[in-house]
């Protein structure tokens, strides 16, 4: 793994000093158990500092931060100082990119105003890769890059619409079954009568 770095360092807090999120204070922060980051893409396990947690999974996580930013011009969570965010990663789920863009909340950037809807699919990919459990997120980058492959080619979409289409095609040959028993029982009562 790359963007999880593991260091060897023994500090005296198992946190970063309580600081302001300005650039400067946050670009790397270091806990006691040897775990450093960026706090802003920091996972979970990386936060806890759990070292024997971190693998390509907390890389995911990072990933998952980014496509989130590159999704609604915001991070996933906005905190006065580090400590505060540390406990929205820990304990808070991230608003929904889809949500936030519906919202109006961070869709306006420096490089502009996002407008466009964010497709479910896509929101999936991303709130996956943001997944507190590491288990519950992709187990390989490949994985991730598979499922973002499928959904720029629409497969997706495709098999949604070919669902729905079985689904609507069955339900015709039903309602259909069910108009001409009807009408074959229509006829019988007309005979006797």
């Amino acid at each position: 793994w790359g963007l999880a770095t593991v260091v060897q360092r023994d500090l005296p807090s198992a946190r970063p000093a309580v600081g302001r999120l300005g650039r400067r204070e946050t670009e790397h922060a270091e806990t006691e158990r040897s775990v450093s980051g960026t706090p802003l893409y920091m996972a979970p396990e990386q936060v806890e500092g759990d070292v024997s947690a971190i693998d390509e999974r907390t890389d995911i996580y990072c990933l998952g931060v980014m496509l989130y930013e590159l999704l609604t011009l915001a991070t996933p969570f906005s905190a006065r100082d580090v400590n505060e965010l540390f406990e929205k990663v820990l304990n808070e789920s991230p608003t929904p990119p889809s949500e936030r863009v519906k919202a109006g909340r961070g869709v306006r950037g420096v490089i502009g105003v996002i407008d466009e809807p964010i497709p479910p699919d896509l929101d999936a990919i991303c709130l996956k890769a943001l997944a507190k459990d590491p288990a519950h997120r992709f187990q390989r980058v490949r994985e991730m890059h598979a499922e973002i492959a499928l959904f720029l080619e629409g497969t997706r979409v495709k098999e949604r619409n070919r669902a729905e289409a079985k689904c609507r095609v069955d339900a015709g040959e039903r309602l259909s079954r069910r108009y001409f028993q009807l009408r074959a029982a229509e006829r019988k009562l007309r005979e006797r009568v």
